[in-house]
């Protein structure tokens, strides 16, 4: 498996070893797992780092232009083989106490 940095902003090295790690862990190179790769790689680094993070596989070039990214304090752009994979940590606040799961009333 080829793992190369396409780019990156405010990932230190240790998010950058840990991403690069829940990538072989768990990519299948098949395409109908992609999103359970992306929970699971994504449940990775909120273990370790906290917050929430989210995965995305792509084939287009220049697609993550209009994603997480604009908002995100720190993200990284895989490729992995012939597929992009960005890995952002979510830049909205920490969730209130109970979760953001909990009723709206």
């Amino acid at each position: 498996m080829k793992i190369e940095v396409l780019a990156s902003y405010g990932m230190s090295k240790a998010m950058l070893s840990t991403a690069k790690q829940a990538i072989i862990k768990h990519f299948t190179h098949n395409l109908y797992m992609s999103g359970i790769e992306a929970d699971r790689i994504g449940e990775d680094l909120e273990d370790v780092f906290g917050g929430l993070w989210a995965v995305y596989n792509y084939d287009i070039d220049y697609d993550i232009a209009y994603t997480i990214v604009r908002r995100s304090p720190s993200y990284v752009l895989f490729q992995v083989d012939d597929r992009g994979m960005l890995l952002a940590r979510d830049g909205f606040p920490d969730p209130p106490e109970g979760g953001y799961n909990r009723p709206l009333i």
